[in-house]
């Protein structure tokens, strides 16, 4: 057998696949070649010198016209070059990109941030200032510092009632309770776990903790001595303990107490006016994230409902 390697590329059976092979490994080079910024730079460059090489030769007005069209410039940047990302560019109907979750979470901490309150009638007024909902947030813990308030139960909207109040708020969630004395007094208490109506035990965790917002801004938060964070029975709503209630409020929301060191959390001066007062309002919010536009149904029940077209039930 003749094994002479021209004799073998003689074959009429293997020049036939010679051009396959050069074009197969030309193609590979080239593919190679795109894969690595650096090389193809080089190529593109080497490219360009070859046409500026050629052009030189050629006359001057056909120099010009190549000149003209981009064919003698380099298309691309160094490859250790960093390129500068553009900003988005702005929507067409003009209005501003909602932002993310984080990102509220950061301009609610840096203090840029305020929620919206939701889901009250036009006429509801919130006990709750926008400078005092300002200080809150920062308080709360970060997961929540980017969500919006939605108004479970108010007195000035649902009534004075500790059952409507369980009722309303059930399986909401960590919520806000905010009372107001009639010597204008506004305090209460942050609650990590959804109020419910249940045999005299506590729950909550440490997250939890109390506040005065009128007259005074000041926050105590949990001091670890004990878990006596919420008790809430049919007949009474408490938060606190250790021997004295830090907050205390009866079936009807008529009256309510306040007593300086229950051992629950840090040690504090009553936050109402006096240690037993007479409520004036009594409003519990929880947290939703900012909400999408509602659906058409909601919209034209809102609107019946004499709701605004910025809150949302």
């Amino acid at each position: 057998v003749d094994s002479d390697p021209g004799t073998l590329m003689d074959a009429p059976g293997l020049a036939r696949f010679g051009p396959l092979v050069a074009a197969t490994a030309i193609v590979s080079v080239v593919l190679l070649l795109k894969r690595s910024s650096r090389v193809r730079y080089a190529t593109e460059r080497v490219a360009l010198w070859i046409r500026r090489r050629v052009a030189a030769r050629l006359p001057h007005r056909l120099r010009r016209v190549l000149d003209s069209t981009g064919a003698l410039q380099s298309p691309l940047p160094r490859a250790s070059q960093k390129s500068t990302p553009t900003p988005p560019s702005p929507r067409k109907d003009g209005k501003r990109e909602t932002p993310s979750e984080m990102e509220l979470k950061i301009m609610s901490l840096k203090g840029t941030y305020t929620p919206k309150m939701r889901g009250g009638p036009a006429s509801f007024r919130s006990v709750v200032s926008d400078d005092c909902m300002a200080k809150l947030v920062k308080s709360l813990p970060t997961r929540l510092t980017g969500n919006d308030w939605d108004l479970l139960y108010a007195t000035e909207v649902h009534g004075y009632s500790l059952l409507t109040a369980y009722q309303r708020a059930s399986r909401s969630g960590p919520f806000l309770l905010f009372v107001m004395d009639r010597q204008r007094y506004v305090f209460g208490a942050f609650v990590s776990e959804s109020l419910r109506s249940g045999p005299k035990t506590y729950y909550g965790t440490g997250e939890s903790f109390v506040f005065q917002l009128q007259p005074s801004f000041r926050v105590h938060r949990w001091s670890g001595r004990n878990d006596e964070i919420i008790v809430s029975t049919p007949d009474f709503l408490a938060i606190g303990g250790g021997g004295k209630f830090a907050l205390w409020l009866d079936a009807f929301f008529e009256h309510g107490s306040s007593e300086a060191g229950s051992t629950t959390f840090e040690p504090y001066d009553a936050l109402a006016s006096e240690e037993r007062f007479k409520c004036c309002a009594v409003e519990i919010w929880t947290f939703v994230s900012p909400a999408a536009p509602p659906s058409p149904k909601r919209s034209a029940f809102r609107k019946a409902m004499g709701f605004p077209s910025s809150m949302v039930i």
